[in-house]
């Protein structure tokens, strides 16, 4: 079983120094996708298409680690410049949906992310322009 994105993030930013924080996710297996996360965060060019806050919906009660990994190929729905089409309620379902599929923990950080921030002290603009300099 894959382990949740939050969880990955977590043992990051438990690091001691910004040099181990920088090359743990250089060399992490999933680096694409931790940056394209901490991107969607913290990237103030980048902005939702959601209303600030949590919605209301029930966190999933079974094994759901690894699966935000599949969600993220969706998330351009719920940014600006993804689906035009998309009616805002549609798209408001659609994510509490993901947000009902996925770890408790992934969500919270889905939540986060969509009101740009990061649950994590220390993964800040700072260690992401250090870390993934090519995406600032």
């Amino acid at each position: 079983m894959q382990k949740p994105i939050y969880k990955m993030l977590e043992e990051i930013d438990q690091l001691s120094t910004q040099k181990e924080k920088v090359q743990a996710l250089n060399v992490h297996q999933y680096r694409d996708v931790l940056a394209n996360i901490i991107n969607l965060a913290l990237n103030p060019s980048i902005k939702w298409l959601l209303p600030e806050g949590d919605p209301p919906y029930k966190p999933c009660e079974f094994d759901a680690e690894g699966r935000l990994l599949v969600e993220l190929r969706r998330l351009y729905l719920f940014l600006e410049g993804g689906n035009q089409n998309l009616k805002q309620t549609k798209r408001e379902q659609l994510f509490i949906d993901i947000l009902e599929s996925i770890d408790p923990n992934d969500a919270k950080l889905l939540l986060a992310m969509k009101d740009k921030k990061m649950p994590f002290k220390s993964i800040n603009k700072v260690l992401a322009k250090k870390a993934f300099p090519e995406i600032w």
